[in-house]
């Protein structure tokens, strides 16, 4: 693997980098939980314009870092530590708009806070390109489009808009990789192209007769990444969704037949063998063998066949489904261990036909457990079906030399022994750790303990392959097989912390650093809870200071620097004991300095950013506190990279001469910075300043609820609130279709196509050719109605308001109803009146306070002009709560 950029630098240089980008990314998410958490600690203006100066401190420290790195870097390099804080904004221009419409509740479709992020980021982007920028952008953009009403009535075309997005991304990617400095390992373009093959293949299954425009379309892009610019992962990338398009097409025309599947079998196989004789030929085999490119790919077409065998055995099903299976099974891996041992061994044949014989006998393993095992009071690995899969397994991770062979089947043996212990031991006992500790030691081994022993074997398996023995391919591959398993295994909690409640316990007050201590940690080492696992665990908080220590020894770091950053990474590790899959990954990213192992460190990054939304997710820990372990740790390592930062500086001053650049700068970075910072905060405080304005002058107006839902994961506690209201507009709108329907003489919603009519029935035929032209005439009304109506209310006994009628515009005279008072509401669909919304149905409120404000039964309004904001809760007795 060829070694560019991070791992030619130095450690000292690397570990600069590597602190720096955890620095950005906690800072990031720290600000985000933060907004999430604080909503009865702080007031609205106090949140608003916090988030407001942090924003325009990161864009004034970006300028003045680049004024700084461009005396010694000149125009061309790329300004790390400048873009790091320009990404920061762009993150912070996100949360900024995200916070004005949680605490003012406009009602507003969430695509245009996405749209109105990814402009706001463009600027930044062009100020300083790079590559997370640009990813950035294509996350916002891609979320917005997905988020847009208009679009989700029609999949397909929804599909077809994603396509030529993020084609559109590919381009830029590609013509502009090396203004974002992205020509070395061309990060934006793998993604973008990515999510392109991602959508071709979701619009080919949506509609199997789009194939050709996808062969249209992969065709050149193979044809540019072969001979243009050699690229073997998107060319990967796009010779699996050419091979599944093929697929889909045969079966479609063969309109899913046995036949079908059985040709489609035989030409994806075929077609695989051939592509790897012509991808043998073009690229020359390294040490470790088949390239990691060439390995997902051929992965990916075993798990297509195995799929598509799958449903050939189900629609043939001979001597019964169960055992042709394992007959299949069987043969397939003697094929594969014969065609391997041959004297012209093919690895990609054999490996394919080993591969699609192992899915097959996991297959037949599950569905045997499924149906027959899983009523068994304990599993036992004496089952035959399981010894057989962990001696198959086991026999061709041994003797196989195949890496890519090597490591899936031992994921293969891997996913089945954790499936079967876990899933059995959740049947018996519902997920309680305290019942599940006290079963056998198999369901402990492969349940409980599973995430320990993943995670340090992984570890400890990366750092022997870095020396090169006899075994260094069982080692390597081993390592991969843990890691890949662990990553699997992401949704399932870590030992001891439980995600089954959905209510956030009332926010503890620490009296002292070890109760706070106790709290982050989940009380994993009180004397309480106190088991000998936790020594393990332990061994994992501290994995990051000790495996930067032991790299330290071999690489030009001084001692002081060395044990500065071990105390760093020891607090870290400390603070994120209650979730271990973080320091896993870090300590993961410190190896793959000493493997220089690009795929290593790109696939620990974004687990990274998976495992680190899996502990937003994680209820028992508050979100503030989490906010101030995030914001705390991101402090320490932004502490940390200035240190490293000058120490590097003083190395470099002896060293060499630092080259200067004292040309003119110029304004155009800044100029787009500041455009950046005037236009966010000029939108943001006009948002905000219109929806005081409708608090402080707009009527009030009582509405009936009924709340429900007392809890947002990704925003906070909160209720969702379902208004009387609603329920009386969607009985007025229906009301209204159905004088429609008898005005047309309509009597079914929908036209009856009766297909069977003969010439005798002409009469008949004529009555259905006019309901249906009724039905066209009614549909066309309906298409006609506007989007948006406006309330009108009136005054119930109560003090509480009520509908009154719903008006296309906004009135002049508004007659028996309350005057100057209209609701605007959205209508997406009047054929599915069941997803109308309001403004305001959704209050926020700190964690642990659901009880008080599950009391509430109306809520007080804000009327101006048709804008509705939700102003507070009321109980019962119109008391404010």
């Amino acid at each position: 693997m060829q070694n560019k950029l991070l791992f030619t630098a130095s450690w000292p240089t690397y570990l600069l980098i590597l602190t720096t980008l955890t620095a950005a990314g906690f800072l990031s998410s720290g600000v985000v939980t933060w907004i999430a958490a604080n909503w009865d600690y702080f007031s609205k203006f106090t949140k608003l314009y916090a988030t407001q100066g942090l924003f325009a401190s990161s864009i004034v420290v970006g300028i003045w870092v680049y004024y700084r790195e461009y005396r010694k870097l000149g125009q061309v390099r790329l300004k790390f530590v400048s873009s790091t804080f320009f990404f920061i904004a762009a993150v912070l221009i996100g949360a900024l708009l995200a916070l004005i419409g949680q605490i003012y509740q406009t009602g507003a479709d969430p695509w245009q806070l996405f749209a109105l992020w990814s402009l706001l980021q463009i600027p930044l982007l062009l100020a300083l390109p790079n590559a997370a920028a640009v990813l950035l952008l294509l996350a916002t953009s891609n979320l917005s489009l997905a988020l847009y009403p208009d679009l989700l009535w029609s999949y397909e075309y929804f599909l077809y808009f994603m396509l030529l997005l993020n084609l559109g991304f590919v381009m830029l990617s590609e013509v502009f990789s090396k203004s974002l400095h992205d020509q070395d390992w061309h990060i934006s373009s793998k993604v973008s192209n990515t999510v392109l093959i991602m959508c071709m293949t979701l619009l080919c299954l949506n509609n199997p007769n789009t194939a050709p425009l996808l062969w249209f379309l992969a065709a050149p892009m193979l044809h540019y990444y072969r001979q243009q610019r050699r690229d073997l992962f998107n060319q990967s990338g796009y010779w699996a969704c050419l091979l599944f398009s093929v697929d889909v097409f045969i079966l479609k025309i063969t309109n899913f037949e046995i036949s079908g599947i059985f040709v489609a079998i035989l030409v994806t196989l075929g077609a695989a063998i051939v592509l790897g004789i012509h991808l043998k030929k073009q690229y020359v085999q390294q040490a470790q063998g088949m390239p990691w490119p060439l390995q997902i790919l051929f992965t990916t077409l075993a798990i297509i066949i195995t799929l598509l065998t799958i449903a050939f055995l189900f629609t043939l099903d001979i001597f019964g489904s169960d055992k042709l299976f394992l007959i299949a099974s069987l043969v397939f891996v003697a094929l594969g261990a014969f065609l391997y041992y041959s004297r012209k061994a093919n690895e990609y044949a054999s490996g394919l036909l080993l591969m699609i014989g192992l899915g097959l006998y996991v297959f037949h393993y599950l569905i045997n457990y499924f149906f027959d095992y899983r009523q068994d009071d304990q599993p036992s690995l004496l089952n035959g079906d399981l010894l057989g899969m962990i001696i198959i397994s086991l026999l061709c991770y041994l003797l196989i030399t195949i890496n890519w062979i090597k490591t899936g089947s031992l994921i293969l043996l891997l996913f089945t022994l954790l499936y079967t212990f876990s899933a059995q031991n959740g049947y018996l006992y519902e997920f309680q750790p305290e019942q599940g500790l006290q079963g056998d030691f198999w369901t402990l081994v492969f349940d409980y303990y599973a995430d320990y022993w993943l995670a340090l074997g992984s570890l400890i398996l990366f750092g022997l392959s870095l020396r090169p023995t006899r075994y260094h391919t069982h080692i390597q591959s081993a390592a991969w097989a843990f890691w890949l398993v662990y990553i699997g295994f992401i949704f399932k909690p870590d030992i001891y912390i439980s995600l089954g409640i959905t209510e956030a316990a009332p926010l503890p007050t620490p009296n002292s650093f070890s109760e706070f201590f106790q709290i982050i940690s989940n009380g994993l080492f009180s004397a309480q809870s106190w088991h000998w696992t936790h020594l393990l665990l332990l061994l994992i908080c501290l994995s990051p200071a000790i495996i930067q220590l032991w790299i330290s020894r071999q690489q030009p770091l001084k001692t002081r620097s060395a044990v500065i950053v071990a105390l760093v990474l020891a607090i870290f590790g400390l603070a994120f004991v209650a979730s271990p899959s973080i320091l896993v990954s870090f300590s993961l990213m410190l190896l793959a300095y000493l493997n220089h192992n690009r795929l290593l460190f790109g696939c620990v990054l974004l687990a990274m950013i998976g495992f680190l939304a899996k502990y937003y997710y994680w209820l028992d820990l508050p979100l503030l506190y989490k906010s101030f372990l995030l914001l705390g740790n991101a402090i320490l390592f932004l502490l940390a990279a200035l240190y490293l930062q000058r120490q590097h500086r003083r190395a470099t001053a002896v060293a060499t001469v630092v080259p200067s650049y004292p040309g003119k700068i110029g304004w155009l970075t800044p100029s787009l910075a500041l455009l950046t910072l005037l236009l966010t905060l000029a939108i943001g405080n006009y948002s905000i300043q219109k929806y005081e304005n409708v608090l402080t002058h707009g009527k009030s107006v009582i509405l009936t609820l009924a709340p429900v839902d007392p809890r947002s994961i990704m925003q906070g506690d909160y209720m969702e609130l379902n208004y009387d209201l609603i329920e009386q507009v969607r009985s007025e709108i229906d009301k209204q279709q159905q004088e429609k329907r008898a005005e047309f003489n309509i009597d079914n919603p929908y036209p009856i196509y009766d297909q069977e009519n003969s010439e005798s029935d002409a009469i008949n035929q004529a009555e259905q050719e006019d309901k249906q032209a009724a039905y066209a005439r009614f549909v066309q009304w309906q298409d006609q109605r506007p989007a948006q109506l406006y309330a009108l209310l009136k005054q119930n006994a109560d003090g509480s308001a009520a509908l009154c009628r719903l008006e296309e515009a906004l009135p002049e005279n508004y007659h028996d109803c309350l005057p100057d008072v209209a609701i605007k509401l959205r209508i997406d669909d009047y054929n599915m009146l069941w997803g109308l919304k309001m403004p305001g149905q959704q209050f926020f409120f700190a964690e642990g306070h659901a009880a008080r404000f599950e009391q509430a039964k109306y809520g007080e309004f804000r009327v101006l002009n048709g804008i509705a904001l939700l102003s507070r809760l009321l109980d019962k007795d119109l008391k404010p709560l």
